[in-house]
């Protein structure tokens, strides 16, 4: 089930069905390999190979698949939480490993990558949009939370202003994968992003 709340910090994830996730699973890939504008019930029954009724008794319309996309990106998001909250680490470590966990996870998945660069498709749906906009707040205030807490440690600089940075950090991540994904997905963007991991650590510690 998929419900979109502006909790995106709440612990639990959504649960699908195994051809709901079948579903959400081909659309994401339609979306990568032909843009947003490609993503309706017809291709997704053709690429599943079942009927456009079949569909239908997994999600009401494509704004309910929609939807549930959200819900799976913040699931990723969730999972990578609960990983950092079960690992031992440092504020400056924690952010390092946030940026990790994030390339790690594109590399798994690299058609999760056209979720980043496919506003237009959330923009015509209006709850949808200010949900990502909620999700993506809480990034930044989980990465702004990680900064002022290695600073009151004298882990991280005191003259940085943690919101900005958590901006920059989180901007230097989409900027990374996106010139990985136009240049094909085929480097290992994990071992290409150390320097620049290298970079950020740097730049915040003290």
């Amino acid at each position: 089930m998929c419900i979109l709340t502006n909790d995106i910090s709440r612990d639990e994830t959504d649960k699908f069905s195994s051809r709901q996730q079948e579903i959400i699973l081909e659309s994401i890939k339609i979306i990568s390999r032909e843009g947003a504008q490609a993503l309706t019930i017809k291709n997704i029954a053709n690429a599943i190979k079942v009927t456009e009724r079949a569909i239908y008794r997994h999600f009401k319309s494509k704004s309910d698949i929609i939807k549930a996309i959200i819900c799976e990106f913040r699931n990723k998001m969730a999972q990578m939480k609960k990983i950092l909250e079960k690992e031992s680490h440092t504020p400056l470590e924690a952010i390092v490993r946030f940026i990790q966990l994030h390339f790690e996870g594109f590399m798994r998945e690299p058609y999760m990558t056209s979720l980043l660069f496919s506003e237009e498709m959330f923009r015509a749906e209006d709850h949808s949009q200010e949900y990502l906009k909620t999700m993506f707040s809480m990034a930044k205030k989980q990465v702004g939370g990680l900064i002022k807490k290695g600073q009151e440690q004298s882990e991280i600089r005191t003259d940085l202003e943690p919101e900005n940075m958590a901006i920059v950090v989180l901007g230097t991540i989409r900027f990374h994968i996106l010139q990985w994904h136009l240049n094909g997905r085929e480097r290992d963007l994990l071992k290409e992003g150390e320097s620049l991991i290298n970079t950020i650590r740097k730049m915040l510690e003290k």
